[in-house]
């Protein structure tokens, strides 16, 4: 994971825009944080892909408005909103790697649980001790935890994460903006809208994220609560 061109102080970026039809990670120039254009290769890709990704998310999008417009005030002590920005994202990651956490445990149990009923099943009916009206009770709790992998999977899927500016750009704007401040203190506070803007790229990964595991979650209670129809249909309750 390389670090990224985010915020272009003071120029207006094309990622502030709504997402039109013409709006693709692969195509046209984008300002990067320095404020150029990156026109070839990798970069050119890296930097539409923070475009794109950006444009796609109303919260990703105030935030590109914001470090276009955010300047640093003489005096004004930026430390502790620097702070709770930075603590902003590592609370979103540190949620974003629980998510994670969930779909493997919702794939570990189902797989494993799945596993055991379907060759339970199978020697079932080898054995013709499981009749065959029991057995197609079974189906509804196996699909539904076949589903519920799939959408865990689709949780743990690799994504794209976009981290803060690389080391030669922030360099840039300690010195634009720490040249008068011995302290640096003016350069510090520009880290804010960027830790913000990263917070919200990586917000739109996590509602991705736990869209899937919140189904995921759904679907193996459902796994759950059917296999009840079995267990029914061979005391010939249904």
């Amino acid at each position: 994971m390389s670090c990224e061109h985010l915020a272009a102080p003071g120029q207006p970026s094309d990622a502030t825009k709504e997402p039109s039809a013409s709006t693709s990670p692969d195509t046209g120039d984008r300002s990067t944080a320095a404020g150029s254009t990156q026109t070839r290769g990798d970069r050119t890709r890296k930097v539409d892909e923070v475009t794109f990704a950006t444009a796609a998310h109303p919260e990703a999008r105030r935030a590109a408005e914001f470090a276009e417009r955010f300047r640093p005030v003489d005096g004004v002590a930026y430390e502790w909103v620097e702070e709770y920005a930075q603590e902003q994202y590592e609370k979103m990651y540190r949620t974003f790697t629980s998510l994670d956490a969930k779909a493997t445990s919702i794939i570990n149990y189902l797989s494993s649980g799945a596993g055991l009923f379907t060759l339970g099943t199978l020697a079932g009916i080898s054995a013709a001790k499981v009749p065959t009206h029991v057995v197609w009770w079974a189906v509804p709790s196996m699909v539904a935890a076949v589903v519920a992998i799939v959408f865990a999977l689709m949780a743990r899927w690799p994504r794209r994460v976009f981290p803060l500016p690389c080391a030669d750009e922030l360099t840039r704007l300690a010195e634009q903006f720490g040249s008068n401040d011995s302290e640096g203190k003016g350069a510090r506070a520009m880290m804010i809208p960027q830790w913000q803007w990263v917070t919200a790229l990586l917000g739109a990964q996590v509602d991705d994220k736990a869209w899937y595991v919140g189904w995921a979650t759904v679907l193996m209670g459902l796994t759950i609560a059917m296999l009840l129809f079995p267990v029914l249909a061979s005391l010939g309750a249904i």
